[in-house]
């Protein structure tokens, strides 16, 4: 598979999908990285077992840094689907030794699944009843 996808109706479906997602996941990197300065915490009187509150800051740095990665491959799906290459996606690298080529794996499935996912399936299905 080539760094590039061509445009069809599962890909434009896919894309507001992906929008989506990356939307979500930001809005939760976020709320974690203000977490990882303001979790509050209380003593359990009888235990004396602290209790962090929503979470523990190493709990909320963990979640952030895996958000990190989940967020960048979602990125390179989302500009592969819109037909950006990867030195277009993160302009820091050339194309022959960008570091997304390491995860090109991870990428196409991504972009695979959600290409066979019933929700953009269910959209091709009604686009062709409506044309």
């Amino acid at each position: 598979m080539e760094t590039t996808i061509e445009k069809t109706a599962a890909t434009k479906v896919a894309i507001q999908i992906l929008k989506f997602e990356l939307k979500e996941l930001a809005e939760k990197q976020k709320y974690l990285k203000r977490i990882r300065k303001d979790a509050n915490y209380s003593y359990d009187q009888k235990t004396g077992i602290i209790i962090w509150d929503p979470m523990s800051p190493s709990q909320a740095q963990s979640e952030v840094h895996y958000n990190k990665i989940r967020l960048r491959l979602k990125y390179a799906a989302y500009g592969l689907l819109r037909g950006k290459k990867f030195s277009q996606i993160e302009n820091h690298h050339s194309e022959e030794n960008h570091p997304l080529n390491n995860f090109k794996k991870e990428i196409e499935w991504q972009i695979d699944t959600l290409l066979k996912s019933s929700v953009v399936q269910n959209a091709i299905k009604k686009e062709i009843v409506e044309s």
